[in-house]
């Protein structure tokens, strides 16, 4: 009699695990057996993204992971699973922290990995940006005509600080520089003028570029140099319309009052009108008088006339 065994075909389960270094080893299952599922280890994919948190979802039957396979199913052949991972976007917190003397606001309170996120910095009135913190690192120095734009990669915390605009008055004599004085709206933008003197000349103030008088209630709006002005001090001078000693016999010559003219030291005519002094004739005697003018820069000249 021939004796014959009869033995259950056997098949091959293979594990594919895309883009991942660990591997899974293969079953093998007897007809009509159930395979075993693996147990995963992974959290994500070596070809992982960054910004996404990953899923194992699971073994399939095709590449396409169109139909997940069924443990519960027997095994009739020969067959390779698909591992499927899923990506899910990270979500960002954009948190900006409340800042005095202005305001920073940002596009985005959430957003995904490289959403682009823009602030817009707004200072207070006579204030200006200092700082501007991104999860701790100053780019204020980037921040152009207000805004400041950054691709998001975590969750960031901005913080922003600002500081009153401080202008320059710098003080000129001639092609001297007197002072560089400094304001802040602290000092409402006002400044302490320094002194200024000049042999010869009498000081007439402190004034711009443009002919505009500076002084102490001078309201401060951007950098400025402001120059000395000086007015030349002089002597008026008089000149006699007569001579200057005139001699009268008594009771026989009469006076007439011929007046002077004067003039400023730089030819500006001056109206004489202070004279004094009387003349008698029928008195013998020495008489004098005395003629007095004052130009606008309150400089005196006198001059007489000896009869």
């Amino acid at each position: 009699y021939a004796k014959f065994r009869i033995v259950a075909n056997e098949y091959t389960l293979e594990f594919n695990i895309e883009n991942v270094a660990e591997k899974i080893e293969n079953q093998t299952i007897e007809h009509g057996k159930l395979a075993t599922e693996p147990t995963i280890t992974i959290t994500e994919p070596d070809n992982a993204q960054v910004g996404y948190t990953y899923t194992f979802d699971g073994w399939y039957t095709d590449k396409s992971y169109t139909t997940k396979y069924d443990f519960n199913t027997p095994v009739l052949e020969n067959r390779t699973l698909y591992a499927r991972f899923t990506a899910t976007p990270i979500d960002y917190t954009v948190q900006v922290n409340e800042s005095t003397n202005g305001t920073i606001t940002s596009n985005e309170t959430t957003g995904h990995y490289g959403d682009e996120i823009t602030l817009t910095i707004t200072p207070d009135a006579h204030f200006e940006l200092d700082t501007l913190m991104i999860n701790g690192t100053n780019v204020a120095e980037q921040v152009a005509n207000g805004t400041y734009k950054f691709n998001l990669t975590e969750n960031t915390t901005i913080e922003g600080t600002f500081k009153a605009i401080e202008y320059t008055v710098t003080f000129m004599d001639g092609e001297n520089e007197i002072a560089i004085v400094t304001t802040t709206i602290e000092k409402g933008y006002k400044v302490e003028l320094p002194a200024s003197d000049k042999e010869g000349y009498r000081f007439d103030g402190w004034f711009t570029d443009n002919g505009e008088e500076f002084t102490e209630n001078t309201v401060v709006s951007e950098n400025m140099t402001v120059t000395a002005k000086y007015v030349k001090i002089g002597i008026p001078v008089i000149t006699l319309n007569g001579e200057a000693e005139i001699t009268i016999d008594v009771n026989e010559g009469t006076y007439t009052e011929l007046g002077a003219k004067a003039e400023t030291y730089d030819g500006k005519e001056l109206i004489v009108t202070d004279i004094t002094g009387e003349v008698d004739t029928t008195t013998v005697g020495t008489y004098i008088i005395r003629y007095n003018v004052t130009d606008n820069e309150a400089e005196d000249m006198s001059l007489s006339e000896n009869l």
